[in-house]
């Protein structure tokens, strides 16, 4: 037979009849039974074997009252008087040495003895030092200081559950008694205690008292507490026997019985865990062996099995019982399948490559800043954290302009004036009933153009940098047209040169120059243009135009200006829709140029100068062909926009 190992969460296996218990399940015997009242004859030495009687009302001697039911759910105690303490015979003595424990006498010895053999730890108390005739099971009202039976003194915190008497704690329950209660050499009354408690409460204060004993061992693992009662009965036989005297009857708190837990298997969760099938006649088998009822797919598990607590488990008996070495070793079987992306994954892998190639620089910052940060920024108040880091991480960011903001302000102070940056992430936003989450590609840019360079004169960037990044970018992901309108009162953007961005008429972003009250927040001297773009709605837009390829011009293309007089609130993208709106086949694309206002022109006016490109798919066009198709057009223009010819 294989050597048995047991793992910690095994409490039923610290005792003899536990380890019993298991030997048989392998084996596939019966465990003899522990008699409660039928103690073996090697026990003792001396005594008659046979069942006891009570011989008095242990109401007579003490009182039971548990009022942290939840920590101790079932308490049992028992009076024994006219005991004789003396040393406990060599076999016992022996037996206990043998488990480590060292012997004291004989009514200790016998807790212990019991202890090893069923798992359930005891306590036996001096009747004379339980004041009051009570016992309660209660946590103390405050900290306590308390001395152990090793003869340590320690700090007792009100959550730690205590066994008291009328006057004080005389036991640290589940853990160690005390040594003002202790068994003496002249003590002829003892009060007995089997209890269950709460394995969290025992492990917590033994932990913190650094105070492990063979009895929290057991209490911190789960004993069954459907057997405390008759554990006390097997006890007190054992100490009629080694110790004499008369035994009053049992007072049991026990007001809601442990309900053997029930939990839905089939054998398919054994099939689908181990991969290999094992015969229904045989898991019955196996149940039957540890003792586990199974009928109709459900499996009600004995209440000293406290690990067993899912179909896994049950699983994990069964391959116990049924042999590990039959389960077969195989490579696992894992099955391939395509990694879902997100949807707006492919639309924001091509903008980055696309700002990247511009010459931007991903940022990442932290998802947190200062209220003080975003009060241009946000409309609502930020959404805030209880416990944040600092006060500089105390709300969750509901823009990402600050942050790129913070960016150039460290980059400039450090000698580098040419800026551009993005950065794409969810921000958050309260309307005071609900969190709201949204994905945002903001970017900034400051300094020149084009950076340094000696083959031409390099300009600030400025407003239409921002607005033809937007553009270009929408055309990149294969979005619709963008139109640019007047935004309105924008805290951050410079009231003469922002704009409002809108697809199909809803708006999907803002881009503008910075206003210089918030860039002197910042101690910015310089412009910043930016955009500040809602992601999941130009996600949405990608892929809205597929791309499509043609064969190159095989004929020239002839090129007509016109400069049109307008008023000033016509848009270039109202006067390139008149354009497409004419229909001609012969128009390939149309530009402006030049605009101008000032001397000459009257006010609300403004003359902007287009080139129109003119081609054929099947010659060469004539002056006449382009003339006529160019004069049509801009009788249209005059028509449709109330333009003049300049």
């Amino acid at each position: 037979m294989e050597r048995l190992y047991l793992t910690p969460n095994r409490g039923d296996c610290l005792s003899v009849f536990g380890i019993a218990r298991e030997v048989a399940a392998i084996t596939g015997c019966k465990p003899k039974p522990c008699h409660p009242e039928r103690p073996a004859r090697r026990w003792c030495s001396g005594g008659s074997e046979g069942s006891h009687a009570s011989k008095g009302k242990i109401k007579d001697f003490i009182s039971v009252e548990v009022r942290e039911r939840e920590k101790c759910p079932r308490y049992c105690a028992r009076v024994i008087t006219g005991v004789k303490i003396r040393p406990s015979s060599v076999e016992i003595a022996g037996r206990l040495t043998a488990s480590g424990i060292r012997p004291v006498n004989n009514v200790v010895d016998a807790t212990n003895y019991i202890m090893l053999q069923t798992g359930q730890p005891f306590h036996a108390f001096d009747f004379r030092f339980i004041r009051g005739g009570k016992i309660l099971v209660d946590m103390p009202k405050k900290a306590v200081d308390f001395a152990t039976l090793d003869g340590v003194t320690r700090k007792i915190l009100s959550d730690d559950l205590m066994i008291m008497d009328g006057a004080g704690p005389v036991a640290i329950a589940g853990v160690m008694g005390g040594a003002n209660s202790e068994v003496k050499p002249d003590t002829d009354t003892i009060v007995l205690e089997s209890a269950c408690f709460k394995p969290e409460s025992v492990r917590r204060t033994a932990k913190r008292l650094g105070l492990s004993s063979e009895s929290s061992k057991r209490f911190e693992r789960g004993v069954d507490p459907s057997e405390v009662a008759s554990n006390l009965a097997a006890l007190t036989a054992l100490i009629l026997k080694v110790a004499g005297g008369e035994a009053s009857d049992a007072i049991d708190v026990y007001p809601k019985a442990a309900a053997k837990k029930k939990i839905r298997f089939s054998p398919r969760d054994v099939s689908s865990l181990l991969g290999i099938e094992v015969p229904a006649k045989d898991i019955k088998k196996y149940f039957n062996f540890l003792g586990i009822a199974y009928a109709n797919n459900i499996c009600t598990v004995p209440t000293y099995r406290r690990d067993i607590i899912g179909s896994a488990d049950l699983t994990e008996e069964i391959a116990r019982l049924h042999g590990y070495d039959k389960i077969p070793i195989n490579l696992p079987e894992i099955k391939m399948s395509a990694v879902s992306k997100p949807d707006a994954h492919s639309a924001t892998f091509k903008a980055k490559n696309f700002l990247v190639s511009h010459g931007f620089f991903e940022a990442v910052n932290y998802g947190f800043c200062s209220p003080q940060q975003l009060e241009s920024f946000a409309a609502n108040e930020p959404v805030t954290l209880s416990n944040p880091l600092g006060v500089e991480f105390q709300a969750m960011k509901s823009s990402l302009v600050p942050g790129l903001l913070e960016n150039i302000r460290h980059n400039i102070s450090h000698g580098q004036d040419n800026i551009k940056l993005f950065e794409i992430r969810p921000i958050f936003a309260s309307d005071g009933a609900k969190i709201s989450e949204e994905i945002r590609l903001a970017g900034v840019m400051c300094g020149t153009r084009s950076g340094l360079t000696w083959a031409f004169k390099s300009e600030e960037a400025d407003f239409f940098d921002a607005k033809g990044i937007c553009e270009a970018l929408a055309k990149h992901i294969g979005a619709p047209r963008l139109e640019f309108k007047k935004a309105g009162q924008i805290p951050f953007l410079h009231p003469q040169a922002s704009a409002a961005i809108q697809a199909g008429g809803k708006e999907i972003g803002l881009c503008g120059l910075l206003h210089p009250g918030v860039a002197s927040r910042w101690d910015i001297k310089k412009d910043v243009c930016l955009f500040d773009l809602k992601w999941s709605e130009w996600a949405k837009l990608s892929n809205y135009f597929k791309p499509k390829f043609k064969p190159a011009e095989r004929f020239p293309k002839v090129r007509r200006d016109v400069a049109l007089l307008i008023n000033d609130s016509i848009s270039a993208a109202e006067i390139t829709a008149a354009v497409s709106g004419f229909g001609s086949k012969l128009i390939r694309d149309a530009k402006p140029f030049d605009i101008y206002k000032g001397k000459g022109i009257a006010a609300g006016k403004k003359s902007i100068a287009w080139a129109i490109m003119y081609a054929s798919d099947e010659r060469t066009l004539t002056d006449e062909e382009v003339n006529n198709a160019h004069s049509g057009l801009i009788s249209y223009l005059k028509d449709k926009l109330g333009a003049e010819v300049r």
